[in-house]
């Protein structure tokens, strides 16, 4: 068997099913400065760097600085709603036990 000597995982849909809830604060934040998008576009758009996701949606509008300012008020409404459901998906720590030899 195999020694490792570190193990790399992206949190975020790896560790932790978190997803929705930045959905839910992304669909806040855009709604709230106009974009007037469905639930479901927000979805659409979720995906790369909080910036990239302000320049999709309202191109040229915000300047670096504003988009810093979204991106910690999104992060603070996504932590604030999902830190009571944090928690690891099922099977991780039975999965964790068996490759470190911890069963």
């Amino acid at each position: 068997m195999y020694q490792y000597k570190a193990f790399l995982f992206d949190l975020n849909g790896t560790m932790i099913d978190d997803m929705e809830y930045h959905i839910k604060a992304w669909y806040r934040i855009l709604n709230g400065l106009g974009a007037g998008i469905s639930m479901e576009k927000a979805k659409e758009e979720c995906y790369g760097k909080n910036h990239e996701l302000l320049e999709r949606v309202f191109p040229g509008r915000f300047s670096f600085d504003e988009k810093n300012k979204m991106s910690v008020e999104k992060e603070r409404q996504y932590q604030e709603a999902f830190r009571p459901h944090l928690q690891l998906l099922a099977g991780l720590p039975r999965y964790w036990n068996t490759i470190t030899n911890r069963a």
